[in-house]
């Protein structure tokens, strides 16, 4: 049997009526045809454990999609953004007006050549006045703005455009089996997030990777451990333009990488961490990063701590 649709539909009631706990008691679940769909704030997934909750994929999907929605890229005013700057200055009057007071919003710079975002953060909006765009919190980041403009997605040159997050949501207590059927889905993809926790999950994925984190703020993993079958991607596939990224006590092997292309992030806290190649090396221990090709793969990041 497919269990998505009832997991859809006990996931819209608990976000509908303002968020709550979802509990997957002990068993396994066959999902079919389509990830279970994160469309709310406040939900907190649980189950009984990684050993007696157990979701299988049986069509190359993710397990759930924790997906938000964006505006499009508007220009930034020439000019560069330093840190600790309160404000910025949009184009024209009309793009600023597609803001609110209290809307999130990505401020990012994109180089044409690469293809690539290369400043990457998110702001929230305090006030707005003609064309000036003031936040709550001081830019953390400095953005050069010295490209080109170019319009559309992923264009180029300094942006900004308004987000509209999936908050606080929680993934936990759970297994998630995911074999390779022709496609390579990560098991769970996080988009336009605010404040996602995934804590004490066991994915056994042979597709593209474990967890994967775009263009999202506040993401925390938590003693999770991700094992490959296949060595394609990493044990965290990619975490692009995304801030405000921990991951601690955690296990990822036989992947291409343990954290893999770590692309235009900021503020970047890694825990209790271990690069392991082999067992040649010796024993490893909280963060593990077995059998990888590389450790951790980063581009243009951004603020980088390491502990332990």
């Amino acid at each position: 049997t497919d269990d998505q649709e009832a997991f859809q539909a006990a996931s819209i009631a608990v976000y509908s009526s303002g968020g709550g706990k979802l509990y997957i008691p002990a068993g396994i679940y066959i999902i079919h045809g389509s990830a279970i769909p994160v469309q709310g704030s406040n939900l907190d997934i649980s189950g009984a454990g990684t050993a007696a909750t157990a979701l299988v994929l049986t069509s190359g999907i993710s397990a759930f999609a924790i997906q938000g929605s964006t505006g499009s890229r508007l220009q930034i005013a020439a000019g560069a953004i330093s840190v600790g700057a309160t404000s910025f200055t949009a184009q024209n009057a009309g793009d600023a007006a597609t803001l609110a007071v209290g809307d999130w919003m990505q401020i990012s710079e994109t180089d044409a050549g690469a293809g690539n975002i290369i400043y990457s953060d998110w702001m929230q909006v305090l006030s707005i006045s003609g064309t000036t765009v003031n936040v709550v919190n001081p830019f953390r980041l400095a953005f050069p703005n010295s490209r080109t403009w170019a319009s559309g997605d992923p264009g180029a040159g300094l942006a900004f455009r308004k987000l509209t997050p999936i908050e606080n949501t929680v993934v936990r207590d759970l297994g998630i089996v995911a074999p390779y059927l022709g496609s390579a889905p990560t098991a769970i993809p996080v988009r336009y997030a605010l404040n996602t926790h995934i804590s004490n999950v066991y994915i056994n994925s042979d597709g593209q990777g474990g967890i994967f984190g775009y263009q999202s703020h506040g993401l925390y993993i938590d003693s999770a451990i991700v094992n490959h079958g296949r060595e394609v991607s990493g044990g965290v596939s990619e975490i692009s333009s995304t801030s405000n990224f921990f991951i601690t006590h955690s296990d990822f092997t036989h992947a291409a990488s343990g954290l893999n292309r770590n692309l235009a992030s900021s503020n970047i806290t890694l825990y209790g961490l271990v690069v392991d190649w082999g067992a040649a090396f010796g024993s490893v221990h909280d963060n593990h990063f077995l059998g990888a090709y590389a450790g951790i793969l980063g581009q243009a990041a951004q603020y980088v701590e390491f502990h332990h």
